[in-house]
């Protein structure tokens, strides 16, 4: 029991606090379109370490 607490405790809190990526890829990509990606992946791993 102990141990699923510690594990519950390790997840993260708000992931849904992150919107979805609400963008179409060109091919190639932009550099708008790739900075956009970078930037919601630190969003993301921002809310997962909360």
């Amino acid at each position: 029991m102990a141990r699923h607490q510690s594990e519950i405790g390790a997840t993260a809190r708000h992931p849904s606090s992150v919107a979805d990526l609400a963008l179409s890829i060109s091919d190639p990509p932009t550099a708008f379109e790739v900075q956009s990606i970078a930037n919601k992946i630190d969003e993301l791993l921002a809310a997962l370490r909360r």
